[in-house]
């Protein structure tokens, strides 16, 4: 029984890492920026920090950057002095809702923001895609997902209503934004200087959406 659920899990997981990618792009593009994240790492792993910068850069140029690259990838171009590459990254996270005081307060990327590059990139007017009030949204039902499920089992059943009054919402904003990700939800800070890098609201909801209904999202996603 454990490893049914263990694998039912694993399955909505790589559903949902698959979709937060795919969602207007091919499958193709999709599986050729995870070969250059896998090279970009693995080339961190092995020291070969421009090797990984150009790995991401590529990347970049198949799909926006994960929050998550993108903090990698500057962290390799700072390594290296490459500013210039750093600037590409850190407008990345900067379209996301990223606050500046994020770079200007990291002691490791105080040479960056010392430089020529950061000034101009600071100065610079930029149009992000984050929708107002998205991401306020999504914290609000997963206040609701995460309410009762601290007692699953003496909740079970109002646990069930909540999903699936939940389930509506789930699908509007499906309907209306496609997948929600950090692109159009803006990052999820801990405070200015801090950057959650946990679980995402939406795919918390998901997991527990998918399993009450897998035959449904599958179309979807």
């Amino acid at each position: 029984m454990i490893y049914r659920f263990v694998f039912g899990v694993l399955s909505i997981l790589f559903l949902i890492g698959f979709t937060t990618l795919s969602r207007g792009s091919s499958p193709v593009v999709v599986v050729e920026y995870y070969s250059l994240i896998d090279k970009a790492e693995m080339s961190i792993v092995e020291g070969e920090f421009q090797f990984a910068i150009d790995f991401y850069l590529s990347a970049n140029q198949k799909l926006n950057l994960f929050t998550t690259d993108a903090i990698r990838a500057i962290r390799c171009a700072v390594e290296v002095h490459d500013f210039h590459a750093t600037n590409i990254f850190a407008m990345n996270l900067l379209l996301k809702g990223v606050p500046h005081s994020y770079f200007e307060n990291n002691y490791f990327l105080k040479s960056y923001c010392n430089s020529r590059e950061w000034d101009e990139l600071k100065s610079e007017t930029l149009e992000s895609n984050i929708i107002p009030g998205l991401r306020i949204r999504i914290d609000s039902l997963l206040s609701r997902d995460q309410e009762f499920r601290f007692d699953y089992d003496n909740q079970i059943d109002t646990i069930r209503l909540i999903d699936s009054l939940i389930h509506q919402d789930v699908l509007e904003i499906f309907d209306t934004y496609g997948y929600p990700n950090d692109d159009v939800m803006g990052v999820d800070m801990r405070n200015d200087s801090t950057i959650n890098l946990g679980w995402d609201a939406f795919d918390i909801i998901l997991i527990h959406q998918i399993k009450n209904n897998r035959k449904l999202f599958i179309p979807i996603l």
